[in-house]
């Protein structure tokens, strides 16, 4: 409302005298002010109200002995606010005789986008052009005697007569009951009306009683209530007051939520066919402390705050990172054959995070200028990026989520891990799906998900995978026995070997034997092919199991059956030994290749929702592309996983340790099997330092080369925050491989420091 006043009405750098000359004329040509309330008001045919961009006009149908008078104008004082710079010259000389062309019908039924001038008699117009709005009154016609409404504290008083005295609160029904009396109906009656009421009736029992009523706690009757619904601090409904202001409203309901679109917020105020939506701007008057956002509001009208597709918490932090590395044995080359490599790496970065009614995402990156020196010295660029999203386009029915990984990976075990040894390494997947409702019966997804994976090194191909999913849950109509059924089909393109079709379908089951207990099956076909006969599929598929829960800290889920052309075991169980102590344990059989394996891991990414950041989806842990190094290689391998993993928590100590044992076939014969157990201790120190402490020891097997392996790490990693915006960081690592193979062990010590500052 005010930048369209402003815009074409005045200019507003005439200055202060300037303005104040014209609004002395203004008034001194109108005459007399009208009380606040109506802001402009002119005899018409008929009475009408209406509003012209906020400005509430009102049309009197005059008497018969005012019929030969002139057409009158007001102006409220409240409104000489709206006029911060002079009028055209030509129209300040005419404002004696106003003519307003305003007629009932028009302000009875206004209509968005028609413009209305207010000219007067003599030249040129005063160019106050409005848009017809269909805005709040400037100030609501108010009932000032107060009704009471259910759940009202009243305090009632019977003079001479303590006994008699007492404080009530208004039932739901809206009666009370007070001594001698039983039932007396309240909602909707004055104080005043209760006092004689209850007078009445005692006068059965006493002589001459005097009663007073007071109304001690408000809430009202709906037709004086102000109901909030939608996305506010607190939806409630609140009593009116005089003089009651949005601003006033605001503040009893604790504002807008996060998730909230104040500025598309609405009033609906009437009843029945004769309500009427009035627009608000809640944001323009809660962030920006806009004045003319602050309209009125009347008993019984209805706010709501709708929520927005991009309101919510937006969070981009962006800094720069400087590491400095001073290593003995860059290249993890073995005994008597070490070159020691002073590293220093420096570059900026970033993280967004995203948590809207719509959107919940967070993306992190960085990128680094590596420069090394002593040994192989040189320059290079390196980038990492890691990201989630889910978004719901349109509510309750589409929706996408998206993932995305890259940065340098090891992609073969068998060798050191020393940077040479290391490829860019890039996966991502884009699913869009569609869920939809059928009543109370079941509940389906439709999913379509595209994933990409690129390996900067030949040897392992770059993929491109297509597949969609249907899916169809049990709805509410099934309660002890619940099932699902599902069909997907996929197709996986790969640069340096064949292709990958695969499709299955599936009908799965469970039975709630009792409370805690419950049989679970499934019965299918699977299809796949792979260029490999040895991993060609064209079976049936079924299992058998059960999920037992026998509380809210324990649940173990088991199930046998064939899958993959092979007998296979499931297993997930959990044990919360205390509400900070956590013992889990699961294996699994799976049939992939290495890039079908990273892409999988996308869907472990999780977003902390206290701090952002992304972290290993069921942990704590930030994330990792490939928390469980494997070698990256074409060929489909049949895995079989163990994982033991516990943790607990102690006020500023966390302890983390997990055991994982699997082996890696593929033509029918174990390549690869591996034990690895790893240990973490972190402390915070004091608010500002923490200390952790990594150990881990892999033993493994490789057929290939008739050759095993153990390697042990250990690191230490002490982190300060110096300010606010500026942290530091000092660690030292100890990495050792002994192996059958003399030239494969090797011995590293390396030391780094450095710093993080975000902007």
């Amino acid at each position: 409302m005010r930048r369209a006043f402003r815009r074409n009405a005045f200019r507003r750098n005439g200055g202060t005298l300037l303005a104040g000359t014209a609004l002395l004329s203004l008034v001194l040509a109108l005459g007399s002010l009208p009380s606040a309330g109506a802001l402009a008001q002119t005899h018409c045919p008929s009475p009408a109200r209406g509003a012209i961009q906020g400005i509430e006009v009102v049309c009197l149908a005059p008497a018969e002995s005012d019929a030969g008078n002139a057409p009158s104008i007001g102006l409220d004082r409240a409104m000489m606010q709206e006029f911060p710079a002079a009028a055209p010259a030509g129209a300040a000389a005419g404002l004696a005789e106003p003519l307003v062309p305003v007629t009932a019908e028009l302000l009875a039924a206004p209509r968005d986008g028609e413009q209305l001038a207010l000219r007067f008699e003599s030249g040129e117009p005063l160019d106050l052009t409005q848009t017809i709005a269909q805005s709040t009154p400037a100030e609501p016609p108010v009932d000032a005697v107060y009704h009471i409404g259910p759940l009202d504290s009243l305090s009632i008083v019977v003079w001479r007569n303590s006994e008699l005295s007492t404080a009530v609160t208004v039932r739901p029904d809206g009666r009370i009951s007070v001594p001698l009396i039983e039932d007396i109906y309240v909602t909707g009656k004055t104080a005043s009306d209760v006092a004689r009421m209850i007078e009445g009736r005692l006068a059965e029992f006493i002589q001459d009683p005097l009663v007073t009523v007071v109304v001690s706690g408000f809430s009202g009757t709906f037709e004086q209530q102000i109901r909030v619904v939608g996305n506010a601090g607190q939806p409630t409904s609140i009593p009116y007051s005089e003089n009651m202001r949005i601003l006033d409203v605001m503040v009893a309901v604790g504002g807008i939520s996060p998730y909230g679109a104040g500025n598309s917020a609405m009033i609906l105020r009437g009843q029945g066919t004769d309500r009427r939506q009035i627009p608000l701007r809640l944001d323009d008057l809660l962030d920006d402390g806009d004045s003319t956002a602050n309209v009125a509001v009347a008993p019984g009208d209805i706010i709501v705050i709708p929520e927005g597709f991009f309101d919510g918490d937006w969070r981009f932090t962006n800094g720069l990172s400087f590491t400095q590395t001073f290593t003995d044995n860059v290249d993890r080359d073995p005994d008597g054959s070490e070159n020691a490599a002073l590293i220093s790496e420096l570059g900026p970065t970033w993280r967004l995070s995203v948590d809207t009614a719509r959107i919940n995402a967070s993306v992190d990156g960085s990128s680094q200028l590596r420069q090394q020196f002593l040994h192989d010295s040189g320059t290079s660029i390196r980038g990492n990026v890691s990201g989630t999203a889910n978004v719901e386009l349109l509510e309750d029915f589409l929706f996408f989520d998206t993932s995305l990984a890259s940065s340098r990976q090891t992609l073969d075990t068998t060798s050191s891990g020393a940077d040479d040894d290391q490829s860019q390494v890039t996966t991502g997947n884009f699913s869009p799906y569609i869920t939809n409702r059928f009543g109370s019966f079941a509940d389906s997804e439709l999913r379509f998900r595209f994933a990409k994976t690129l390996i900067d090194q030949s040897g392992a191909s770059d993929d491109a995978t297509g597949s969609v999913s249907y899916t169809l849950n049990s709805g509410r109509d099934f309660s002890k026995f619940r099932w699902s059924a599902s069909a997907n089909g996929s197709r996986t393109m790969r640069t340096e070997d064949d292709d990958i079709s695969s499709a299955a379908v599936s009908f799965n089951p469970t039975y709630q034997v009792t409370r805690t207990f419950a049989v679970t099956g499934s019965a299918g076909y699977q299809i796949r092919d792979d260029g490999d006969s040895s991993n060609d599929i064209d079976d049936p598929t079924w299992d058998i199991g059960f999920d037992w829960r026998p509380s809210s800290r324990t649940n173990l889920s088991l199930s046998y059956g064939q899958r993959d052309a092979e007998r296979s075991l499931l297993a997930d169980a959990r044990y919360e030994i205390t509400p900070r102590t956590s013992v889990s344990l699961s294996y699994s059989e799976e049939l992939q290749t290495a890039q079908e394996r990273l892409e999988d891991s996308l869907a472990g990414i999780a977003i902390d929702p206290d701090t952002g950041q992304l972290i290993q989806g069921g942990s704590d842990l930030p994330f990792e592309q490939n928390s469980n190094p494997f070698s990256i290689e074409d060929e489909s391998t049949r895995t079989r996983r163990l994982n033991v993993n516990f943790s607990h928590n102690k006020r500023r100590d966390t302890f983390n340790a997990s055991i994982r044992a699997e082996d890696s076939r593929s033509n029918g014969s174990v390549d690869q099997q591996s034990v690895v157990a790893n240990a973490t201790w972190s402390r915070q120190i004091n608010p500002r330092t923490t200390f952790r402490l990594n150990g881990s020891v892999r033993h493994a097997t490789f057929d290939d080369n008739d050759r095993s392996d153990t390697d042990l790490n250990v690191d230490t990693r002490l982190n300060h925050e110096i300010y606010n915006d500026l942290s530091g960081f000092l660690s030292y690592s100890y990495s050792r491989r002994f192996s059958d193979s003399p030239s494969n062990e090797y011995v590293e010590n390396s030391v780094q420091a450095g710093f993080n500052v975000t902007f």
